[in-house]
């Protein structure tokens, strides 16, 4: 399977509808593996999921400048 290519998709679906973006926000990780479920027919493991959650943040905007600033901070050993 192709991760980008599952979050492209998903990241349309996700845009479309505030519902699915609220739980998105909230509960990403089951999110994904939800619509992975319906959409495609298919389970992914724990790492895909990940990476097309990342994937999907980042398409969206989401985590912004806190999200990088957190990131960059635990780089350095910092929380």
């Amino acid at each position: 399977m192709d991760v980008k290519a599952i979050a492209e998709q998903l990241v349309g679906k996700i845009k479309g509808d505030d519902k699915l973006l609220d739980k998105f926000k909230s509960k990403p990780e089951d999110t994904v593996k939800k619509l992975v479920a319906k959409e495609l027919k298919t389970k992914l493991d724990g790492d895909a999921i990940k990476s097309i959650v990342e994937l999907i943040k980042a398409k969206l905007g989401i985590d912004g400048i806190a999200g990088i600033a957190s990131k960059l901070g635990g780089l350095f050993g910092k929380k």
